[in-house]
């Protein structure tokens, strides 16, 4: 039942200079989410523009770069797998190209997460100190 599990801890698997293809189904599922990463900066774009707050454009551009970059160096690596190029299409470049774009991704998330309070707190309290001071003169 499990034996498709099985290759995945093998070092061969992961690393054999001559390069393996996927097996039907993944390779259109893999295609797939690439495209949709190639083609999610269009929509973050959009949602950038929408924003209205500074801090919020920032981040939304951040994602822009993620999804961009992941997208674009997914595509490369699936066309140097698809090509079956010898080194450069090694399996254990997937894993790796994966947990880049998680670990920049998260890092985006929970720095927004942080910041994106503080900087309304602080907007707050500037509003309420400025509240008190003398208004210019038209």
């Amino acid at each position: 039942m499990w034996s498709w599990v099985a290759p995945l801890f093998h070092w061969s698997f992961w690393v054999n200079p001559y390069t393996q293809p996927f097996s039907p189904w993944v390779d259109h599922l893999v295609l797939f989410f690439l495209v949709v990463l190639t083609l999610a900066p269009f929509g973050i774009s959009w949602m950038r523009r929408r924003a209205k707050e500074k801090l919020i454009k920032r981040i939304w551009g951040r994602v822009f770069g993620v999804c961009l970059c992941a997208g674009l160096t997914g595509l490369v690596l699936y066309a140097i797998t698809w090509q079956r190029i010898p080194v450069l299409g090694v399996r254990i470049f997937w894993p790796i190209w994966f947990l880049a774009h998680v670990s920049w991704a998260l890092s985006i998330f929970l720095r927004a997460r942080k910041m994106i309070p503080a900087a309304r707190r602080a907007q707050l309290e500037r509003q309420a100190y400025e509240k008190w001071l003398p208004k210019a003169k038209k």
